[in-house]
């Protein structure tokens, strides 16, 4: 090989090492749901708007009206501890499962589509992005068979 031979080769793989090198720095893994929702603030922030519709809602707001108001805060602690869990962050639910935290409860179909219309709204009020509330949306969707009919 002719010496711009082997020094065009060598700049060739130098060019190609660093944009794979570059290209690679810039990949980098897609913030999870929990960062996307606004950390532990914003899902708090969530939370609190889906207690407030859900207490203004005619369908649903007396079953929430009934909670003593001790239990309010560590409700809305509960969700927002299962929402950040369930959405890859830190946090850790160490509240009862689904299934046992709505056990006589009696809820029917339209409770639970009147507590996601709640929750809708409230992901609307916080500024959530559309793809981020359906990801959210298909995550308490899955939860039906846990939450009506217990």
């Amino acid at each position: 090989m002719t010496r711009i031979g082997v020094w065009g080769s060598l700049a060739v793989l130098v060019a190609t090492l660093g944009l794979t090198a570059c290209a690679s720095m810039s990949s980098e893994p897609a913030p999870s749901l929990y960062r996307r929702l606004g950390g532990r603030e914003g899902i708090a922030g969530v939370v609190d708007a889906f207690v407030t519709n859900a207490l203004a809602d005619p369908r649903i707001g007396p079953a929430f009206k009934s909670l003593p108001a001790a239990k309010v805060g560590p409700l809305k602690s509960n969700i927002a501890d299962f929402i950040c869990e369930n959405t890859g962050g830190p946090c850790s639910y160490v509240g009862r499962t689904m299934k046992e935290s709505h056990k006589g409860l009696g809820l029917a179909r339209e409770d639970f589509d009147a507590c996601n219309a709640a929750l809708a709204k409230a992901l609307d009020t916080n500024g959530v992005k559309a793809a981020d509330k359906e990801q959210l949306m298909k995550l308490v969707q899955s939860l039906m068979p846990d939450i009506v009919g217990q």
